[in-house]
């Protein structure tokens, strides 16, 4: 399989940010296409795009080729690697932050109760070229239309849970879709891709190395401050 292709878009609200996210990428030699689009107005509706976008931008793609798609206001610390080697089996990846629909966040939970009380992160996403990718994308744009003012990762999540028996899907590390001020979860604490955050110079410290990375955070992006 080749190297995925790492996409974005971007609507003039968040225009500052694609230097920074090219200037990052070309740093660790990722391979990216950044499109800009014109605001709906809403943020919720202007997410709602990304679906839509990542299947036409998948379709462009040859058949042994996926996207990666990762939000213009993240960074990319390390080289992302792990799409290197996935599993040409594997149709879909992202990081789901455990313990979220709990108490009385258990509503608001987009898929079956059986399914767990995590919550899916949709600023890194993998695509595979598969059939079944392009269904979970063709569901995806569908939740966001029937559920306009849900949020798009919950409409992905509800997209998964509805066709999950018929896509393969691998959870991604954290460290690929690291919230500047969320605390880790696991033992994998390597941070590769990181949203923004509020505040400037913001040191992110890698538990499992004596390693200190330094990433600029320009944005507040309440959306990912998940409770």
């Amino acid at each position: 399989m080749k190297t995925p292709l790492f996409i974005s878009f971007y609507t003039p609200e968040y225009a500052e940010e694609v230097a920074r996210f090219e200037e990052s990428a070309a740093a660790h030699d990722v391979d990216t296409e950044v499109q800009q689009k014109l605001s709906l107005g809403r943020w919720v509706d202007n997410c709602a795009m990304k679906g839509s976008f990542i299947k036409d931008m998948l379709e462009r793609q040859p058949v042994d080729r996926g996207v990666v798609w990762v939000d213009i206001d993240a960074e990319f610390i390390n080289k992302p690697t792990m799409f290197e080697t996935m599993n040409p089996k594997v149709d879909f990846a992202a990081f789901m932050i455990p313990g979220v629909f709990v108490g009385r966040a258990a509503s608001k939970r987009p898929w079956p109760e059986e399914m767990g009380n995590a919550a899916m992160a949709s600023g890194t996403l993998y695509f595979n070229n598969t059939w079944a990718a392009h269904k979970l994308l063709a569901q995806w744009q569908l939740e966001c239309i029937n559920e306009p003012n849900r949020w798009d990762q919950q409409s992905l999540q509800a997209a998964y849970g509805k066709l999950h028996a018929d896509i393969i899907m691998k959870e991604l590390p954290q460290g690929y879709c690291k919230i500047y001020d969320e605390k880790w979860y696991g033992p994998h604490r390597k941070p590769f891709i990181a949203p923004a955050g509020t505040a400037n110079g913001i040191a992110l410290k890698c538990l499992d190395t004596d390693t200190t990375v330094d990433f600029r955070v320009v944005a507040v992006v309440e959306e990912l401050a998940w409770a």
